[in-house]
């Protein structure tokens, strides 16, 4: 295909990602385009923020559970804080690769969630359990991704009345 087609497929466009980014080796390293699988991914590490990363098109499964983590850093930045924190400490232990049989980043995210809801007192509520007047199904791919989704607070607090109570530090 010549200059000015468009990219019709994943694929295809996952490979102009990668090639773009090839070009600014300022910003971007490590780029690897997987596009041989279910749902393509491309990896990096974005040099500005020194940080690795991935991006994926039309995974509205992996959108939802962004959206799921974002709300919870909302919260409370300890959940932020802990959360780099956790992961950084499994990436330099070699704990944080799938892909090598260990557990991914967000399974270490999820157990992280887990223990600020289980704490006495909790720092963060199971948002999957709290009611919505629309209902507590979401349904993707055929997975219940239903949570509720804070866009006032003070119904989050009349809702979970804890909110705010626990006052540990992240050390």
């Amino acid at each position: 295909k010549g200059p000015g087609c468009v990219a019709s497929t994943s694929k295809e466009i996952f490979k102009n990602i990668a090639s773009l980014f090839k070009k600014r080796p300022d910003k971007y390293k490590k780029i690897v385009a997987i596009t041989n699988t279910r749902v393509p991914i491309i990896k990096f590490y974005l040099c500005p923020m020194k940080t690795n990363c991935d991006i994926s098109l039309e995974n509205l499964l992996a959108m939802r559970n962004t959206k799921l983590l974002k709300t919870y850093a909302d919260l409370d930045p300890r959940v932020q804080v802990l959360g780099y924190a956790f992961k950084h400490f499994a990436k330099v232990c070699g704990m944080a690769d799938a892909s090598t049989g260990g557990l991914s980043s967000y399974a270490y995210i999820l157990m992280l969630l887990h223990y600020l809801q289980r704490t006495d007192p909790p720092v963060i509520p199971v948002l999957q359990e709290l009611p919505s007047t629309n209902g507590m199904e979401h349904i993707l791919d055929g997975w219940n991704c239903y949570f509720f989704e804070v866009t006032d607070r003070q119904k989050l607090v009349h809702l979970w009345p804890s909110l705010g109570i626990n006052h540990d530090g992240v050390g």
